[in-house]
């Protein structure tokens, strides 16, 4: 796993591979704890709660981009035609070319 979606788990407090579910449920209870309205303006807190709040944007966004680009991502057939070649199949599988 690349060191940066390692950290967007940290920074969401979850363990690499957490769910879809798992990572929206961490990132709105931080983001309610964090969020910059809570603290007075103008003060050290607030900075500190903005800080952290465009962190976890980031890790969040980051994290729900790649679990969605993984669960729609199609899986490719391995379909042995009959020459045996199962690049094709998979190809025109994912093109959406099957049966042509």
């Amino acid at each position: 796993m690349p060191p940066d979606l390692q950290e967007f788990y940290r920074v969401l407090d979850l363990t690499p591979g957490a769910s879809l579910e798992e990572i929206k449920r961490s990132y709105r209870q931080l983001l309610q704890r964090w969020h910059p309205d809570r603290y007075k303006p103008g003060s050290v807190m607030q900075t500190t709660a903005e800080d952290v709040t465009k962190e976890l944007n980031e890790a969040y966004r980051q994290l729900v981009r790649k679990k969605r680009y993984l669960e729609a991502r199609p899986k490719a057939r391995a379909v042995r035609t009959h020459n045996g070649d199962a690049r094709a199949v998979a190809a025109a599988g994912a093109a959406g070319l099957e049966g042509v």
